[in-house]
């Protein structure tokens, strides 16, 4: 199922025991009773043969043909990733979800509360009209949740794309940073040249200032000789 690598693909998340959703026909006295047996089970949509085959089984109890949308427990990395993914599942119609175990890696359970428990017989006696409207609508029910995991792949998708695009700009940002400071440190370099440039030029113009008046001088010498 591809919404399970899309969950190991997250770095704060991976998924372990799971159910896309499914329908079952159970011999109990409840729909939920463990000590039941269960008679059928599958997690796509049944068909009107399958549900006749269902119906003329013999039963002890009750049989009770029940309908389980999708089930996911998801371990988180901690409590702020674990608050995080119920925020996604809810957008995804994963409305009774919860935190089963509140440990340093939060267990999470989401689920839709899509589901139907249809009783069927009492013993042998049928309670229920058999007709394929039954089977048409545990059928509905059962893809209404399938609805709900693909509306949680895209969720997802979204939410990795995004993890993505941060990351993406994080990089960029170091490396504008990194071009920053070679720009900066190429402007000091020039300075420095500048400055060593400026310098050697003032020291040219006071040899110059000297030579000149030194060449004054020997001019003053040589007129005042001239006059004598």
């Amino acid at each position: 199922m591809r919404l399970l690598f899309l969950f190991f693909e997250l770095p704060y998340a991976f998924t372990k025991s799971s159910c896309s959703g499914r329908i079952t026909a159970v011999d109990a006295k409840f729909p939920w009773s463990r000590d039941g047996t269960i008679v059928f089970k599958v997690h796509r949509p049944i068909t009107e043969d399958e549900f006749f085959r269902i119906i003329s089984k013999p039963v002890k109890e009750r049989l009770w043909l029940n309908v389980q949308g999708p089930i996911i427990h998801v371990v988180a990395k901690d409590m702020e990733a674990a608050k995080k993914i119920l925020e996604l599942a809810r957008k995804a119609g994963f409305k009774h979800s919860g935190i089963l175990v509140p440990d340093e890696h939060p267990l999470i359970e989401l689920t839709t509360g899509v589901r139907a428990n249809l009783l069927i017989k009492v013993k042998d006696r049928l309670v229920i009209e058999p007709s394929p409207e039954v089977v048409e609508t545990v059928n509905e029910v059962l893809l209404e949740g399938k609805k709900r995991l693909r509306k949680l792949e895209k969720v997802l998708e979204e939410e990795l794309a995004s993890l993505k695009r941060g990351v993406e700009l994080a990089e960029t940002s170091e490396g504008a940073r990194g071009q920053i400071w070679q720009v900066g440190q190429r402007g000091e370099d020039l300075g420095s040249k500048g400055s060593k440039v400026d310098e050697e030029r003032g020291s040219e113009r006071k040899l110059e200032e000297v030579e000149e008046v030194g060449n004054g001088r020997v001019r003053e010498v040589d007129s005042v000789a001239g006059g004598r």
